[in-house]
């Protein structure tokens, strides 16, 4: 019983130390980033959104982390955090995407009787919508933050309704999608990211002289 109870105790402290890793908006920054560099680049189409994603996944801890250095351990001290195993993650992400792919096919079959390369267009603002719910009930998880919920059903269903409007182009209702969840990332990022910076001001050290 002992056990249990420091289990559950380590677990919340866990999680009470990766939410406040996450208070200083930069994660919401970047995403937004990610996201708005996509509908530009499927809207211009002239460079691959997928060759862009990777880029910015792969420089992205790198990056976040100098940042933190500079703005977000000077305020709140310094944890080490336990961090999956990449193959994990990776394993993880892929098999998500894969059930969400086909649960979408069936769901279209069952309401359109066809699935075409069309129809799978125009819902893709729903597919990125449910990678994201994936991706937040993650953090929600690491973090014990229940608002995360709120993000990924808010993205969930912004999908939805941006995959039943009826664009001209298949491909409209994806960069709109992918435009405005990156824009309301981004500014959501900004507005955490002020309100942390005022909130824990960096303190100067007292020295004996």
């Amino acid at each position: 019983m002992e056990k249990s109870m420091n289990e559950v105790d380590l677990k919340k402290m866990e999680q009470q130390t990766y939410r406040e890793s996450m208070q200083d908006g930069l994660t919401e920054i970047f995403l937004g980033i990610l996201l708005v560099g996509m509908g530009v680049l499927f809207a211009v189409k002239s460079f691959s959104p997928a060759i862009f994603a990777c880029f910015v996944i792969f420089f992205f801890p790198r990056i976040v982390e100098r940042l933190k250095r500079r703005y977000t351990y000077p305020r709140i001290g310094y944890a080490k955090l336990h961090v999956d195993p990449p193959k994990k993650i990776v394993s993880g992400i892929f098999s998500y995407m894969i059930i969400v792919a086909v649960v979408l096919v069936v769901a279209l079959f069952i309401i359109f009787g066809d699935v075409s390369a069309d129809l799978w267009y125009k819902w893709l603002p729903t597919f990125m919508g449910a990678m994201l719910m994936g991706a937040f009930t993650y953090v929600a998880g690491k973090s014990g933050d229940s608002r995360n919920y709120g993000i990924g059903v808010f993205g969930l269903a912004t999908g939805v309704v941006f995959s039943v409007y009826g664009f001209e182009s298949m491909w409209t209702g994806l960069e709109l999608y992918l435009l405005f969840m990156g824009s309301c990332f981004v500014g959501l990022g900004i507005v955490r990211f002020v309100y942390f910076l005022r909130k824990y001001p960096v303190l100067e050290e007292v020295t004996d002289e």
